[in-house]
């Protein structure tokens, strides 16, 4: 039987990725071919540049883990924070700290037990989008899992 805060996760990821755009990181990489997943000739914004939706941070174990978040767009750091994720409130959402301006926008989480993880936002774009919003998964083998998807109007 699956405990509470199995099914929790589950139904969160399952909710949290609905209409994803993109597979996670290890199934589809934009830069593994060498190009990047940002192309101006789509999305109309200079190279490099997203507009950031909203971050959801999430953990499958069973455990209390603090994550460490750090937002930085082309200016400096425009969110730090750290959440704890307990198996009562296993995920948060941060929105709307960076409006809606593109930037250049660098993601890097980091748990009391992993290594730093540094995500540009540009490379989960989806072509013709100009917006992504993320899921970063800690999973039970204390690794971070990043899903996306397209948050443009």
């Amino acid at each position: 039987m699956l405990s509470r805060r199995r099914a929790l996760a589950t139904v969160g990821i399952a909710v949290a990725t609905g209409g994803c755009a993109a597979l996670p990181e290890e199934v589809t990489d934009p830069t593994a071919n060498g190009s990047s997943g940002n192309s101006t000739a789509d999305n109309g914004l200079a190279p490099g540049e997203a507009r950031l939706g909203s971050i959801t941070l999430q953990s499958t174990d069973d455990d209390t883990h603090t994550i460490q978040i750090a937002v930085e767009d082309s200016d400096g750091i425009v969110h730090l924070d750290s959440y704890d994720l307990t198996a009562d409130e296993p995920s948060v959402t941060v929105t709307d700290e960076w409006g809606e301006t593109a930037s250049e926008y660098r993601i890097t989480v980091r748990s009391d037990s992993t290594e730093p993880r540094t995500i540009t936002v540009a490379d989960r774009l989806a072509a013709g989008s100009d917006c992504v919003a993320l899921l970063i998964l800690l999973d039970a083998e204390g690794e971070f899992r990043v899903w996306n998807r397209d948050c443009s109007p």
